[in-house]
């Protein structure tokens, strides 16, 4: 009787201490299988995560906390996430404002600056493994993105395809394939068979376990959206862990190869605007301005998101009114060419002596054509904290003026040449104001061939720009004439400024996220014919 108790005891003991084994190596384990513990305790809402920087986490990052309690539900918390070093660029502005619009909470994750792309899977790795397990993360790119749903929408959509689901995630397709075109043949065919074949990285969802057990696997060097594909074609995460495709584009619309028949600006509610899918299915959730759709993104960015109304226009960018206007400091660049008439530069110094302007913050950079005439005198220079005249060439005055904005460490240039006559007095109050990268006071062309405009922009909309017709802030392709730059965006605009140099009159910036921004609000001036 005694030997059978012990035996019985034993085998208590024994049972216990597994049981506990198991449990204890569950938890130690940062690649588990993410299906055999499918429930998750609630997280805490996402309005209530602050803004998190690389830095914060250190080298030595450690793996996501564990589920712990089995018998709970999955979080139905839904996380809007990306990455931005530069939350003035028109692009993060675009998207902030449409999450703000629609009431879904986003975490912005930094970079301390660096704008290397494959930064943005370190981020988000070491973000991810501070967060619940169980909530749904929806990653989307920080610079061409937008979202166009409310999120009580983009919930249902979410919740549908992941109500008990932890092990699954979902990319966004595209058209074509990149960077590796080698690998088209490894791709399965679509459901549809209407293009949209090929994981795209700029959008995916899943929970953040399952994200975070596949960015434990990128070697910190290869492109991300390299990286995502090659798991895709292998299904290799580990974790139990499944990549799809979203065939169905419900979440994520890539524009890039785009075409025309396949979507439609529709209206709805009062003149409001949005992406619309001419097949009659409903549109993705987020748009997103990849490769050659970035001139449709800054198109779209003008109306979604109750963005446009036609008592005010576009109006995606909303200044902070409440602290008061300072000017900043300052290089106004006066390029005279020899194109005008006396008559018309007259007219042109006239309307540079109407800038109101806190001259001890401006340095004024002069350069003139020999057949220049623009009456600037001495009494006019003179107001200026520094004034520059050299005897440089076209192309050579262009590249001098950006020394010297770097030289004296002003925030902003201001380039105007002399087809452009100022009719406002505040214009570069009006333009700074905005904290744009940079931005075109619009001119009028009264008097002028009804084509003259100083800028060019997307999606065909330069006669309802130049009319009129449609007022607010438009991200357009290039300019002529005047346009404000701030001086951290000057090294993308260097190419574009040699270019006007030899004569061309328009030419984009380099650099695939920087936007260059209309303001036709106000008419800020008028043409010159033949300026």
């Amino acid at each position: 009787m005694a030997l059978r108790s012990a035996l019985l005891l034993l085998v208590v003991v024994m049972g216990v201490s597994a049981s506990l084994i198991s449990f204890v190596g569950q938890i130690l384990s940062p690649h588990r299988d993410l299906k055999r513990l499918v429930h998750t305790p609630a997280a805490p809402d996402a309005s209530d995560q602050q803004p998190v920087d690389a830095a914060d986490h250190g080298d030595s990052a450690r793996p996501f906390r564990s589920l712990r309690h089995a018998k709970e539900q999955l979080s139905p918390v839904v996380t809007l996430v990306t990455v931005a070093s530069d939350t003035h660029m028109a692009g993060y502005v675009v998207l902030d404002r449409s999450a703000r619009h629609f009431g879904v909470p986003m975490v912005t994750l930094g970079q301390q600056g660096r704008h290397r792309k494959e930064l943005k899977l370190e981020v988000m790795r070491h973000w991810l493994r501070d967060q619940n397990p169980g909530i749904l993360c929806v990653f989307t790119d920080g610079y061409d993105t937008l979202l166009r749903i409310p999120g009580e929408e983009l919930r249902r959509r979410v919740g549908a395809m992941f109500a008990q689901d932890n092990a699954t995630i979902i990319f966004s397709t595209e058209k074509g394939v990149w960077p590796e075109r080698s690998l088209k043949p490894r791709y399965p065919r679509t459901p549809n068979e209407d293009g949209y074949r090929y994981l795209n990285a700029g959008g995916y969802i899943g929970r953040a376990g399952a994200l975070s057990c596949l960015l434990d696997k990128w070697d910190g060097r290869m492109d991300d959206q390299l990286f995502f594909t090659m798991r895709f074609l292998n299904q290799d995460v580990g974790c139990n862990v499944t990549i799809r495709l979203d065939y169905d584009r419900l979440l994520f619309q890539s524009l890039h190869e785009l075409d025309s028949s396949e979507w439609a600006l529709a209206e709805y509610g009062e003149g409001q605007r949005t992406f619309a899918r001419r097949d009659g299915q409903d549109a993705a959730a987020l748009v997103h301005g990849n490769g050659g759709g970035k001139a449709l993104l800054g198109y779209l960015s003008n109306y979604e998101a109750g963005a446009w109304t036609e008592e005010n226009g576009s109006l995606w960018h909303r200044r902070d009114g409440e602290s008061p206007y300072v000017q900043p400091t300052l290089v106004l660049t006066v390029v005279c060419n020899d194109r005008n008439s006396t008559v018309a530069h007259d007219e042109f110094a006239r309307g540079l002596m109407k800038l109101q302007l806190d001259h001890r913050k401006t340095a004024l950079f002069l350069w003139r054509h020999p057949n220049c005439t623009v009456p600037l005198d001495a009494a006019f220079n003179g107001r200026f904290a520094d004034v520059i005249e050299g005897n440089y060439s076209h192309r050579g005055a262009h590249e001098q003026v950006l020394r010297v904005t770097r030289q004296r460490a002003a925030t902003h240039l201001f380039l105007i040449e002399s087809g452009f006559v100022v009719e406002r007095p505040d214009t570069l109050q009006q333009l700074v104001q905005d904290n744009l990268t940079a931005v075109i006071p619009f001119a009028s062309n009264q008097g002028s061939p009804p084509e003259h405009t100083n800028f060019v922009a997307s999606m065909d909309q330069d006669k309802d720009l130049s009319s009129g017709q449609h007022r607010g802030l438009w991200r357009v392709e290039c300019w002529s004439r005047a346009i404000l730059i701030r001086r951290d965006h000057q090294p993308s605009m260097e190419d574009a400024l040699q270019a006007m140099a030899h004569g061309d009159t328009c030419r984009p910036p380099v650099g695939q996220y920087l936007s260059i921004v209309l303001d036709n609000r106000y008419s800020y001036g008028r043409l010159i014919e033949g300026g």
